[in-house]
């Protein structure tokens, strides 16, 4: 998926996001859910926005986490929505499934980004010595042990020079 579909795909949710809460009763639990459902499910798309304009891949993946993380909210708030019967399952039923959908794809995105950052290094290089990760947006570095033993008091072999 070109990253302007799942952009387009983002916007769409987050337009449907509204006409959910639009229908939904008011009452206290239904306008802290409606506020609730509102910020994440919009915030979701807007920081994807973010992610696609960062020059940075660990900004990217960053954005991407917290994309991830608005739409598993969003999620928690459309399942509330049916556990509180404010609408009925079928009604909320398929955007909880595009929700699910969104997640899958997010998790399958910083998935592929780490597993670059591992297999290229952070800074586009690798060399078989190295073993370079991320660790919550930052780079390390771990050397490989290797077999050979430190050198010790170097002594001539007999007969040499």
């Amino acid at each position: 998926m070109l990253p302007s579909e799942l952009s387009d795909r983002l916007l769409d949710f987050a337009a449907r996001i509204g006409r959910v809460v639009d229908v939904l009763p008011t009452t206290p639990l239904s306008e802290r859910i409606a506020r609730g459902v509102v910020e994440s499910g919009t915030a979701a798309g807007l920081n994807y926005e973010e992610a696609t304009s960062t020059r940075r891949r660990v900004e990217f993946t960053g954005q991407l986490s917290d994309t991830l993380k608005e739409l598993r909210k969003t999620g928690y708030w459309l399942r509330l929505i049916v556990k509180s019967s404010l609408l009925p399952a079928e009604e909320v039923r398929e955007m909880i499934e595009e929700c699910q959908q969104l997640c899958d794809i997010m998790e399958q995105s910083i998935s592929t980004d780490r597993s670059r950052t591992w297999r290229f290094g952070q800074f586009g290089h690798w060399q078989a010595s190295d073993l370079q990760f991320t660790i919550y947006g930052f780079p390390f570095m771990t050397i490989a042990m290797g077999t050979r033993r430190p050198q010790q008091d170097a002594k001539p072999a007999p007969g040499g020079p």
